[in-house]
């Protein structure tokens, strides 16, 4: 789970917070740059398409913005 002033591109329950799977196939990458981002004081810029639950985080009724496979994931300045 990634927090910032993401807004709610998806339109989830819950906004400002991306959640990248542990199946992600780049899940080691975007955690790497999420860390990295946040120590140097850079921004990310995520995209999700999707609105999913995430089990061990909250209620199966809230939903978060999802970071899909096929999603963009850069920092900026």
């Amino acid at each position: 789970m990634i927090f910032g002033a993401f807004g709610n591109p998806s339109s989830c329950s819950v906004s400002d917070r991306l959640y990248v799977k542990a199946t992600h196939p780049q899940y080691d990458k975007i955690y790497a740059m999420a860390l990295m981002a946040y120590a140097s004081g850079k921004k990310v810029f995520a995209y999700s398409h999707s609105c999913e639950p995430v089990g061990w985080y909250a209620v199966a009724e809230t939903t978060f913005n999802i970071v899909q496979p096929y999603a963009a994931f850069n920092i900026r300045d």
